[in-house]
């Protein structure tokens, strides 16, 4: 059975769908050009991931299409309010895995909170407070994936840091961002020449946070080429929040990678 829908339950959903898929940039280029479907449908895709029977796949229609009239209301009532769009889509969101979720046997429960885990909150916030179209969004995730995947690998480059510094009881001799012996926290090994430790402020030392926060402003400058004029005014609502919730995100990568 082939279930299709459009407008914004379909809008919706796909923008769960979509930060589970990755595609290549130059695939992404090509499609944007040619106008193409960019990816599949959320209930294309929640059938396989589910497994949904056909009976489940009539059920999520009839569930998609409550979603797709709350968000109707919603984008008529807070148009040009970002900050209340993200709060509604939050709502919907809720509304709408709940009622999946009843749907669901013990297998397909488990399967359905491994796809939520995987969502991108940051793009929600921004797919939903901008209300971008669908190309939009997909541009947009495109630039995530390419600075998440930067912000990985620095999150894999502190890890091994500190595995040597553990082995050197508490001293790096190579610094991370600094000269000879510039060590991480600074400690025994971090004040020889261009040295600057992890925490101890040298002028070349290695300060991930503060290299995040650089390579935030630089994902934000690529996604606002892609806004309208109108677009980007709401961007200016939404940003505290956006960056919080993505300095939440880096904090979290920075303890996992630092084994607390």
């Amino acid at each position: 059975m082939k279930l299709i829908l459009r407008g914004a339950a379909y809008r919706s959903m796909w923008i769960g769908v979509l930060v589970l898929l990755f595609v290549g940039s130059l695939v992404v280029l090509q499609a944007v050009e040619e106008d193409e479907k960019l990816l599949p449908g959320p209930v294309e895709v929640l059938t396989d991931t589910l497994k949904l029977s056909d009976e489940q796949v009539v059920t999520l229609g009839g569930i998609l299409n409550a979603t797709e009239s709350q968000e109707s209301l919603d984008h008529q009532n807070f148009k040009g309010n970002g900050l209340a769009l993200v709060e509604a889509a939050k709502r919907r969101q809720v509304m709408t895995d709940s009622r999946i979720g009843d749907m669901l046997d013990d297998e397909q429960k488990e399967a359905f909170r491994e796809f939520k885990a995987e969502r991108n909150r940051e793009l929600f916030m921004l797919a939903q407070g901008l209300l971008l179209d669908e190309k939009q969004v997909f541009l947009v995730k495109c630039l995530l994936d390419d600075y998440n995947a930067r912000i990985d690998a620095m999150a894999s480059r502190i890890k091994g840091r500190m595995r040597n510094r553990n082995k050197d009881d508490g001293g790096v001799q190579v610094g991370m961002g600094g000269g000879r012996g510039g060590g991480m926290s600074g400690g025994r090994g971090g004040g020889g020449k261009g040295g600057g430790g992890m925490r101890g402020g040298g002028r070349s030392g290695f300060d991930p946070m503060q290299m995040m926060k650089d390579l935030d402003a630089q994902k934000m400058k690529k996604i606002k080429e892609h806004l309208s004029k109108e677009q980007k005014k709401v961007l200016k609502q939404i940003d505290d929040a956006r960056e919080r919730e993505f300095m939440h995100g880096v904090r979290k990568k920075m303890k996992e990678a630092r084994g607390q």
